[in-house]
């Protein structure tokens, strides 16, 4: 329904554009890039470096648990992500995300009370893949002190994610 609310938003649609063209703040933009890790999570199912993780379990239902018959109860998802900086052929941009929950504990809990019997995948983005990233321009950077400088010169807060 992402695209229903943008059509009946006052706001206008993601304009496509390289990290180097972002001016005005506040404007909403989509950028294609390559993931860089500021900082990494670990998918707790295949212990695989990460930047987002996007957990599905489906916990056994009670006539699995008690009566060997195969089904499942329900569905649990988590998310869990870190900033991030995307990096395209014109320069470098810092991803702002939500962190959301720890899904390493989350996955342990369940794995402690369901055992083998816990169906667990993880969608994950890591350092190197490359993304489409859909968000709000927050700031941009010209330049700075010498001794100060950040890796990026925008930074872009995360609205929506995807494989380009």
């Amino acid at each position: 329904m992402r695209w229903l609310d943008r059509l009946l938003s006052r706001e206008g649609p993601y304009v496509a554009r390289q990290i180097a063209e972002l001016r005005a703040t506040d404007s909403r933009v989509e950028l294609a890039g390559e993931v860089e890790a500021l900082e990494l999570l670990r998918d707790p199912v295949d212990d695989e470096p990460a930047v987002v993780l996007n957990y599905r379990a489906r916990r056994p239902g009670v006539a699995q648990r008690y009566f060997g018959i195969h089904g499942s109860e329900g569905e649990i998802e988590a998310y869990e992500a870190t900033n991030f900086v995307l990096r395209d052929a014109s320069g470098a941009a810092l991803i702002q995300v939500e962190r959301g929950g720890d899904v390493g504990q989350l996955h342990a809990k369940l794995r402690e009370q369901f055992g083998v019997d816990l169906q667990a995948s993880v969608e994950q983005v890591g350092p190197g893949d490359r993304v489409r990233v859909r968000g709000r321009l927050r700031a941009h950077s010209v330049g700075g002190s010498p001794h100060r400088r950040e890796p990026w010169t925008v930074v872009v807060i995360l609205d929506e994610l995807e494989d380009a």
